[in-house]
C-alpha cells in the first residue's frame, strides 16, 4: 500500500549554521497527497514523511515503512535539520527559504 503525491520536494536536511561542516544528514519528502491506499491521509492534505531509506525512481520507501509514489518533476532542496519540525507542522520547503531569507 502505498502513498501517491504531487508537488513534491526531496529535502535534503542538513546541518547548515557552520558552512565548513556542511553535510547530509538525512532526506525525507515533502508535498501534496493525491491518494493514500492507507488511510492515513486525505487528498490535499501535504505530507511530511519519516527519513527516506530507499529509493528507485520515483518510488521512496521510509524507514518506518511508508511507501510514497511521486508524482510530477522532482523539486531538491536543503532545509537545515533544526528546521525539521516546522516542515512537519506544515511549512513546505520553499516556504522555510523565503522565511530564512527575511
Amino acid at each position: 500500500m502505498k502513498t501517491t503525491i504531487m508537488n513534491w520536494y526531496l529535502v535534503d536536511l542538513m546541518h547548515l549554521k557552520d558552512n565548513s561542516s556542511k553535510r547530509l544528514l538525512r532526506q525525507i519528502l515533502w508535498g501534496d497527497v493525491m491518494a493514500d491506499e492507507t488511510g492515513r491521509f486525505s487528498a490535499g492534505d501535504y505530507v511530511c514523511t519519516n527519513f527516506i531509506d530507499t529509493r528507485e525512481g520515483n518510488y521512496f520507501v521510509t524507514r518506518s515503512g511508508s511507501h510514497y509514489k511521486c508524482v510530477g518533476e522532482e523539486q531538491h532542496v536543503e532545509v537545515d535539520i533544526l528546521d525539521l519540525d516546522i516542515l512537519r507542522k506544515g511549512v513546505s520547503p520553499k516556504q522555510v527559504a523565503i522565511i530564512k531569507l527575511i
